[in-house]
């Protein structure tokens, strides 16, 4: 079972709340996909945010088991035979990533119609190993717990969004600003 805290933040509040995240040793960010088999992300990939939507957050300490990347090729469709046939071309995704001690952060933005988009963290609590449901670790948990206490202490919650709203956002909202 997952957990998750939705929210809507400005660029201001996200630099705040990685800073937040950063301030634990050892933390680092993943591509959901990549071309190479490398995720590994500096914060500084972060500036754009309509351009990486989603990503995850994870601290070394919590091992990335490296059976979870997964390299699939591209297809292409062949008229002539009438399906599709894998090309040389290939990505790498990070596959059972509940599995994972990892935390999937979709980043909040601002979309092409002045919309602020909403976000969330979100993560699995259990794993599956042996045919069993086994709960992560409880640094994990501990670790999301404190992230997610970090959003609700910052943040308003708007009940009727069911989501968490910075006070920019707020000030945002009464000069106009609209929520997708």
């Amino acid at each position: 079972m997952g957990k998750q805290i939705r929210f809507y933040m400005l660029p201001e509040d996200e630099n705040e709340f990685l800073d937040f995240i950063f301030q634990r040793p050892h933390v680092i960010l993943l591509r959901k996909v990549s071309d190479t088999s490398e995720f590994n992300l500096g914060r500084t990939a972060l500036i754009e945010p309509s351009k990486l939507r989603q990503v995850f957050i994870c601290a070394s300490c919590f091992d990335l088991d490296k059976n979870n990347i997964e390299k699939i090729y591209y297809t292409k469709y062949d008229e002539n035979l009438g399906i599709y046939l894998e090309t040389e071309k290939a990505y790498f995704t990070i596959s059972h990533t509940s599995d994972a001690s990892i935390i999937e952060f979709t980043r909040s933005f601002l979309n092409d119609d002045e919309r602020l988009m909403e976000g969330r963290i979100w993560a699995e609590m259990y794993r599956v190993q042996e045919d069993k449901l086994v709960r992560k670790e409880p640094e994990f948990i501990t670790w999301y717990d404190e992230i997610a206490h970090w959003l609700r202490k910052n943040f308003i919650r708007d009940k009727k969004l069911n989501a968490y709203l910075s006070h920019r956002v707020l000030k945002w909202q009464q000069g106009g600003g609209q929520l997708n």
